[in-house]
């Protein structure tokens, strides 16, 4: 799934929720999640089960976080990424302010 996958599942939840729904998840929380080093199990740990994992047919698992705020007109979208090794590839955050139509993507980190 891509990110802009994850995120359009986030609108749609958005749509049928009462009030908010989902992990919305900190940036402090994604940036302590460490690229080569940081596990599926980790993250799970500490935000808990994701609206959706995925599998890829090359090894590379998948993590999606979301987050609908209904009455502010907010959502979220987080993706982590883990290799074949199951460590962290990649992450990517999306947020959206759909009341007003603005919203901001985190950059990719870098590769280390």
């Amino acid at each position: 799934m891509t990110r802009f996958g994850a995120v359009g599942v986030v609108f749609a939840l958005a749509g049928c929720m009462p009030s908010t729904h989902g992990i919305h998840v900190r940036p402090e929380q994604l940036s302590a999640f460490q690229v080569g080093v940081t596990t599926e199990a980790d993250v799970i740990g500490v935000l808990g089960a994701p609206m959706m994992k995925t599998a890829n047919s090359d090894g590379t698992r998948g993590l999606v976080y979301g987050f609908a705020n209904v009455q502010e007109g907010r959502s979220q979208g987080t993706t982590l990424l883990f290799g074949a090794d199951g460590k962290l590839k990649s992450h990517h955050q999306t947020e959206a302010d759909y009341a007003s139509g603005r919203g901001r993507s985190s950059p990719p980190p870098e590769k280390q």
